[in-house]
C-alpha cells in the first residue's frame, strides 16, 4: 500500500485503473484515424506490457512515475541490444500519449521532436514572434525569416550580448560569418535581419542606423526547368502499378495537373466542393495569388478523378479530394509529399531525373504545350492564374519552335526595293552571270536619293 501511495502522489487524477487510460487513449487512435490493425499493434505490442507492469508494481493504477520506470527499464534493453531503436521509440511514444490522455482526456498527435538547430531563449522567441506579427507576411515565408531570425539571436547570445548593445557592426558581423555558411539562402538573411534592424529603430531598443539592403546578393540568373514533355507523361501514367493502394489516386493527380497547370499547393488543398461535374470545370482560389481561377475539365481526367473518389478514396469526413493511402486518411502535409509520388513514377517509367525538375514541372509542361499550340500569351497567364504576363516567361522557355524564331536571319525574305534589291539572291542580278561585285554595288547606287546627304562645298553647297 505505501508502494502505491508512493506512486500516486503525483494528483487526485491519478488514481485511474490502468485500463481505462489504455481504452481512452485506444479509442483516440481511432478517432484520429488510425486503422484498427495500427491500434491494435498498439495494444498488442505496448499497452499489454504496460498494464502488466502497473500490476505487478502498483496495483493496476496509473501513475506518470510506473511509466516512467517502466520506460527506464525499456531504454536498458536498448543499450544491451535486446530491442531496435524504432520498437523504444514506440513504446516512448505510447507512454506520452498515455500521460496526456490520462491529464486531460486528450491525445495531441502532432510531432514532439524539435529538429530546429537554432533555439534562442525564450525572450528572443517571443521577440521574433512580435517582429513578425507585425509583417503581414504569409506563413510559409513566415516560417523561413523565422528561422533566420532564430540564427541572429543565437549569434548575438553567443556574443553574450544584450539587445541594446547589439550596433550596426555586430550585425555587420553577423552577415559577414553566414555569408560562409548560409551563402545560398543570403537573400532571406538580410531580409530578416532588416526587419529586425527596422523594429529595433521603430521601438529604440538599440542605436542601429544602418539600412543593409545594400548586402542583398545579386539574383540568380533564372532557370531553365525543363518540363515533361507529352510522351514522358505517358510513360509515367503507364507506368502506374493498378494492383497499388495509391493507383486511381496517383493517376488522377497527375492528370489534373497537366490538365489545369494547378501549383503543388493547390492540388493539395483541393476540396470536393470545388469540382462541378455538371459544368465539367474546376474552381479554386489560388493559394498563392488569392484570386480565383475557373479551368475546364477534361473527359479524361473527370473520369480518373470519379474512379479515385469513388473506388479508392478512403470514407473519412475529411472534404480534400487527395489524401494520404495509408492511415491516418489525412490530407497531404505539404506539397514535397506530391514531388515524392512524380520521383517515385518517374523512376518505374524510367523517366530521368533532370536537374531541378520537380511535381512544379507538370505545370511548366501545360504552359509549354499551349505555347505549341500558339495559343495567345494572354490566354496561357489567364490559365496558369498569373498577375503579370511577365510571370510567364520562365514557363514558356522551352518552346524550341517559336524561340528559334528570334535567332533566324533574313534570308527567306524578298527585298525588292533598295540598296540591296539587286544583290546576289535578293534580285534579278546575280554573280553567277559573270557581273563583278562592285557592279552589282553600283547597281544598287542607281535607286538611292541625296536628300538625306548634307552638302558642304562646291558648285552644289
Amino acid at each position: 500500500m505505501i508502494d502505491l501511495l508512493n506512486h500516486n502522489k503525483e494528483g487526485l487524477h491519478m488514481y485511474q485503473c490502468i485500463e481505462s487510460v489504455i481504452n481512452g487513449m485506444l479509442e483516440k487512435l481511432k478517432a484520429y484515424g488510425l486503422s484498427d490493425s495500427t491500434v491494435n499493434q498498439y495494444n498488442r505490442g505496448f499497452c499489454k506490457r504496460i498494464a502488466e507492469y502497473c500490476h505487478d508494481h502498483g496495483g493496476g493504477y496509473y501513475s506518470e512515475t510506473l511509466l516512467d520506470d517502466f520506460l527506464a527499464a525499456v531504454k536498458k534493453q536498448l543499450e544491451d541490444g535486446e530491442i531496435q531503436m524504432r520498437h523504444y521509440n514506440a513504446t516512448k511514444r505510447t507512454i506520452r500519449c498515455l500521460k496526456e490522455y490520462a491529464e486531460n482526456g486528450e491525445v495531441d498527435f502532432s510531432m514532439h521532436i524539435d529538429r530546429r538547430i537554432y533555439n534562442p531563449d525564450n525572450g528572443h522567441l517571443e521577440l521574433i514572434k512580435q517582429i513578425l506579427g507585425e509583417t503581414g507576411l504569409q506563413e510559409g515565408f513566415q516560417y523561413k525569416i523565422n528561422c533566420c531570425m532564430r540564427h541572429f539571436f543565437v549569434f548575438i547570445e553567443s556574443l553574450g550580448l544584450q539587445n541594446s548593445e547589439i550596433t550596426d557592426e555586430t550585425i555587420r558581423a553577423f552577415i559577414s560569418k553566414v555569408s560562409n555558411t548560409n551563402a545560398g539562402s543570403m537573400d532571406y538573411i538580410i531580409y530578416a535581419v532588416n526587419l529586425i534592424a527596422g523594429y529595433f529603430r521603430g521601438n529604440s531598443l538599440a542605436n542601429v542606423q544602418e539600412d543593409f539592403h545594400c548586402f542583398m546578393p545579386k539574383p540568380a540568373p533564372v532557370r531553365l526547368i525543363a518540363p515533361y514533355s507529352q510522351e514522358e507523361s505517358r510513360r509515367i501514367l503507364n507506368g502506374i502499378v493498378l494492383e497499388s493502394i495509391s493507383a486511381k489516386r496517383d493517376r488522377a493527380i497527375i492528370l489534373l495537373t497537366f490538365n489545369t497547370g494547378f501549383r503543388g499547393i493547390d492540388i493539395r488543398n483541393l476540396l470536393l466542393s470545388d469540382i462541378n461535374w455538371k459544368k465539367g470545370e474546376v474552381q479554386i482560389i489560388q493559394s498563392k495569388t488569392k484570386r480565383p481561377v475557373t479551368l475546364p475539365l477534361s473527359g479524361t481526367s473527370m473520369n480518373a478523378l470519379a474512379d479515385y473518389i469513388l473506388e479508392e478514396r478512403p470514407k473519412t469526413p475529411e472534404q480534400t479530394v487527395f489524401l494520404r493511402a495509408i492511415s491516418p486518411h489525412t490530407s497531404f502535409h505539404g506539397t514535397s509529399a506530391l514531388d515524392g509520388i512524380i520521383e517515385g513514377l518517374c523512376l518505374k517509367a524510367g523517366v530521368n531525373k533532370k536537374p531541378y525538375r520537380s511535381f512544379h514541372s507538370l505545370r511548366r509542361s501545360l504552359a509549354t504545350e499551349l505555347s505549341l499550340a500558339e495559343v495567345p500569351l494572354t490566354s496561357v497567364s489567364q490559365m496558369l492564374g498569373h498577375q503579370s504576363i511577365d510571370s510567364d516567361v520562365p514557363y514558356l522557355s522551352f518552346n524550341r519552335v517559336q524561340t528559334a524564331l528570334c535567332a533566324i536571319g533574313f534570308n527567306e525574305i524578298p527585298i525588292t526595293s533598295g540598296i540591296y534589291a539587286g544583290l546576289d539572291g535578293y534580285g534579278h542580278i546575280s554573280a553567277d552571270e559573270g557581273v563583278p561585285w562592285i557592279v552589282l554595288k553600283m547597281y544598287g547606287l542607281v535607286a538611292m536619293g541625296f536628300e538625306d546627304i548634307p552638302i558642304k562645298g562646291g558648285v552644289f553647297a
